[in-house]
């Protein structure tokens, strides 16, 4: 079994206060340790952020390519095909690109970061499909949030088909956008409210339906490895709404000047509470790790939220910033009990 440095001298550790307590016999320990083989370097975390840097830098390139106007000049005037063709010669690039990447994954299926990389560059290569075919059959109505509705389902049908977990991340984000600009089409413009919804409030009800359908993925087979992710994304939405919410209400950011009373205010701040006692007691009982952070973590989100709130101008600088080193230093001593406790250690 191969482990990090910090794992084997962890085990190492359990293995020697288990053999002095009796628990373990010394023969069993040696056999135990034996079996450790320790990595010298985590190769696996530099191809992560290798990847992740490439995948960074492209989209720094594609977005300097489209702020430099002779560049962009320069290439309207090497494709000077139609909107169609363009958006045909795309499709079809992206096409050759997803089935490559599923050759690639079914002969180097170890190769993960690789695999992603080539479904990344058919995502922007079909992005660009989809661009063109929107200038293609553009009416001047400015309903573009349909070509969104478009690319989000292309990247979740894909994803699934090559079971790539970036292009299922990718086509919730463009969900999302979606959904900002269809009901900004809809409300008449993107500072009008949504049937009396600002967009925190509307985007809270979206993640509500988001995390239902995360939970309806572990019913099938093909979807239910996008679980994890999609209850992530879906609370991570949800918690950040209901944080804004507590700030400033249903606020739509408009022209008119809005000021919510301490009643929403609070209730939503209420709601805020309850959401992170859910998700809490949900992921205790499910033994889920993101019910479990993200409920914590919204938890103590709140709590500062309200500290910032009601002490920044009540309370003397000195005073306050001594509360709030206090509480963090309650909050570290806690969680150094807990780590003390689950790795059987005692305090010296």
């Amino acid at each position: 079994m191969k482990v990090n440095g910090k794992q084997y001298r962890f085990l190492e550790e359990s293995l020697e206060s288990w053999s002095k307590e009796g628990l373990l016999e010394e023969g069993k320990k040696a056999t135990l340790l034996s079996a450790l083989q320790v990595r010298s370097f985590q190769w696996r975390m530099v191809a992560q952020y290798a990847f992740w840097a490439a995948l960074s830098s492209m989209a720094l390139s594609l977005l300097a390519v489209i702020m430099d106007e002779a560049l962009m000049e320069w290439l309207e005037h090497l494709f000077t095909l139609q909107d169609s063709t363009r958006s045909l010669i795309f499709a079809v690039l992206s096409m050759g690109i997803f089935l490559f990447g599923g050759w690639f994954k079914s002969r180097q299926s170890r190769h993960v970061f690789s695999q992603e990389l080539i479904f990344f560059l058919g995502a922007v290569s079909s992005a660009a499909s989809i661009y063109y075919l929107g200038q293609a059959i553009d009416t001047g109505s400015g309903h573009y949030a349909l070509l969104l509705l478009l690319a989000a389902i292309i990247y979740l049908v894909v994803s699934i088909c090559l079971e790539s977990l970036l292009l299922w991340v990718l086509g919730l984000l463009v969900l999302a956008v979606w959904f900002f600009a269809e009901t900004a089409y809809w409300a008449g413009g993107e500072d009008q409210p949504f049937y009396g919804m600002s967009y925190p409030l509307r985007f809270f009800c979206f993640s509500l339906v988001m995390l239902l359908i995360s939970y309806g993925l572990t019913c099938f087979a093909r979807t239910r490895a996008y679980f994890d992710s999609t209850q992530f994304v879906s609370l991570m939405m949800l918690f950040v709404c209901l944080w804004v919410l507590s700030v400033a209400g249903n606020d739509n950011y408009g022209l008119e000047p809005y000021e919510a009373s301490q009643a929403e205010l609070w209730l939503w701040r209420l709601a805020m509470v309850v959401a992170s006692g859910i998700a809490l007691v949900m992921g205790f009982r499910r033994d889920d790790s993101i019910l479990r952070v993200s409920g914590v973590c919204f938890l103590l989100v709140n709590l500062y939220t309200r500290f910032f709130e009601y002490g920044w101008d009540e309370m003397h600088k000195a005073l306050f910033y001594a509360l709030l080193a206090l509480s963090f230093w309650l909050l570290g001593r806690y969680a150094e009990r807990l780590w003390l406790e689950l790795t059987g250690k005692t305090k010296g």
